[in-house]
């Protein structure tokens, strides 16, 4: 039995799957950023606003924010104690009087950022299917 494969139609084939992929890749990625900006804290909302997405290479994308305390509203704090720098003690507008310190109960996480991954995945599927309609291999 002989087989004669075509090539330049297997090249074909195969930029297709790479594009569809890249652009089911592009949504998924997508997905993740929206739902960031869904699922953070939003107190004053700078935190939800604050993500930024950008695609890197190919099936590369980086989700990003410049918020520093965006991991410990993630991941919780244990409790602490906050101490002057610099000075005696430690004042704020509306305290009665200065104080030494204070003791920081801490809080439990709010995993928002495993929970936009996670409603992404469950969409992966229908962004493959969806892509490889776009570039017409289904």
């Amino acid at each position: 039995m002989k087989l004669n494969v075509d090539q330049a139609g297997v090249r074909e084939l195969a930029d297709k799957l790479r594009e569809g992929l890249e652009k089911a890749h592009d949504l998924s990625t997508q997905e993740v950023w929206g739902n960031l900006m869904e699922h953070s804290p939003q107190d004053q909302g700078r935190l939800a606003g604050s993500w930024k997405y950008r695609r890197t290479g190919s099936f590369r994308s980086l989700i990003s924010t410049s918020v520093s305390y965006a991991m410990v509203q993630n991941d919780g704090v244990d409790p602490f104690t906050i101490r002057p720098k610099n000075g005696q003690a430690l004042y704020w507008k509306g305290a009665a009087h200065p104080v030494k310190k204070v003791e920081h109960p801490g809080f439990k996480g709010k995993h928002y950022i495993e929970q936009s991954i996670d409603e992404a995945g469950e969409r992966h599927e229908e962004f493959v299917r969806s892509s490889l309609r776009k570039v017409q291999l289904l």
